[in-house]
């Protein structure tokens, strides 16, 4: 269906499935608002459309467990008693049990109703928001004092897949581990696919993950095309977002990064959205695109954190660091977003003629007079001091400011996490805002009377 994958077109379906479950659970205590809310009822929506269901591309299916399937069963032995008294000082150890279970929808071993162990609502919807499909934009903005618009000057698109893991990108050799209720969307070759973003003063790094929806039939296009239009720009503001407040509760999610809560440099002011910007910005008409995760981050923010955490790494002062993975939050706290940032390198022709001159500058020293400074306790001592001298050195000049210019910054994204219930809300939202403006075009305007009741 126009380009996308044959299991988006079940997305609407089983989503309309789901709102009506809801709709019904939420009528007072009648028998269907009782049958809604059991877990029957979203296993029955689950198996369905997943399991009996041949549309469905993927054949991979995940379960989620119940809270009380994660925990890990207590024991009253001395050494588990020993190991929760340990925690007051250590904190609470990592659950052992994995949250999801993932398998094939053919095997023998998957779970079924009435498996107590399944939360049968989060796995509906958990497979749901894997079976989307997803596209992450990239741009580099400038704006030059004095002019009217943002000026584009690169961007990059590339279909992403929502994963319930995730692993570290700055550490080599690291294992996916389950990030559940955050959903990853990863880049394991950031280098290759955003190697020519880079941005300078003035510049600004947008960030957009959009749900693409297959488009409606061609007879109903002419008549939501301003209002697909006007509900993307809007969902770029998270103010106007059902879950804009998710991430509230847990600040300190997993980004892959480091346990610290990311520095919230993202804005909501993006340029492709702006007023300012030029035409050729704007969204696509006829596009049924909901955004999940919308953000700016100007030069000036990016180069001061990448300056601060070059400088006040020990490790980075003895041993150049190259690259500074930068966690940040989404904007009102929605979403996290990791981008590797670096000082693009630059080469220069005389590169080996400075070498080779900087060497002929120094006579080479001669074995015996080499090995006569370096015996002893004075050649160690010697040794020694110049050590320090050097690392001096290298510390003095890495806290100095930058002389000139600020230097052009390599900005490579690798990764975006969204709360799944996010990505769940925005969905709704969009829905509903596309069926409350297809009611209001069909109603006659406002003083005019329908045709029937004139006759």
């Amino acid at each position: 269906i126009c380009g996308l994958l044959p299991r988006q077109s079940m997305v609407e379906p089983i989503l309309h499935r789901a709102r009506a479950l809801i709709a019904a659970a939420s009528k007072g205590d009648s028998n269907s608002a009782e049958e809604a809310r059991s877990p029957e009822a979203w296993a029955s929506v689950f198996t369905e459309n997943f399991v009996d269901s041949d549309g469905i591309g993927d054949d991979m299916l995940y379960f989620v467990k119940t809270d009380e399937a994660r925990r890990p069963p207590e024991s009253t032995s001395q050494q588990d008693i020993t190991a929760r008294m340990t925690t007051l000082f250590t904190g609470p150890p990592k659950p052992t049990i994995a949250p999801i279970m993932l398998t094939r929808k053919t095997s023998p071993d998957k779970p079924t109703y009435p498996d107590p162990s399944i939360a049968w609502q989060e796995t509906l919807f958990l497979n749901l928001v894997a079976q989307c499909q997803y596209t992450l934009t990239c741009s580099i903005y400038v704006k030059q004092p004095g002019e009217k618009f943002h000026k584009l000057l690169s961007r990059v698109s590339k279909q992403v897949y929502a994963e319930p893991s995730s692993t570290r990108l700055d550490v080599k050799g690291s294992e996916y581990t389950w990030s559940y209720p955050l959903i990853y969307f990863t880049f394991e070759d950031f280098e290759a696919a955003f190697g020519d973003m880079k941005v300078g003063t003035n510049g600004a790094l947008d960030v957009e993950l959009a749900v693409q929806l297959p488009k409606k039939p061609a007879q109903e296009q002419d008549k939501t095309t301003t209002t697909t239009t006007t509900l993307d720009n809007e969902k770029t503001n998270p103010e106007q977002s059902a879950t804009s407040g998710e991430s509230k509760t847990d600040p300190k999610s997993p980004t892959s990064g480091g346990g610290e809560s990311a520095p919230q440099l993202f804005t909501n002011e993006s340029p492709a959205s702006s007023p300012t910007s030029p035409p050729s910005a704007k969204k696509k008409k006829n596009e049924r695109k909901v955004i999940i995760f919308s953000g700016s981050v100007s030069y000036d923010r990016l180069s001061t954190v990448f300056h601060r955490q070059q400088t006040n790494d020990l490790f980075t002062l003895v041993r150049k660091k190259k690259t500074e993975y930068i966690n940040m939050r989404g904007p009102k706290g929605k979403g996290h977003a990791q981008v590797a940032v670096s000082v693009p390198e630059e080469k220069t022709q005389d590169a080996d003629d400075t070498t080779t001159s900087t060497a002929t500058e120094a006579p080479p020293v001669k074995k015996e007079e080499k090995k006569k400074e370096s015996g002893g306790l004075g050649g160690f001592l010697k040794s020694w001091d110049t050590t320090l001298t050097n690392l001096q050195k290298k510390i003095e000049d890495k806290t100095k400011p930058p002389p000139g210019p600020p230097p052009v910054l390599q900005a490579c994204l690798t990764f975006v996490n969204v709360h799944w219930k996010s990505i769940v809300d925005d969905l709704n939202s969009f829905l509903d805002k596309e069926a409350a403006a297809e009611a209001a075009a069909k109603a006659p305007p406002a003083g005019k009377e329908p045709e029937k009741a004139k006759q």
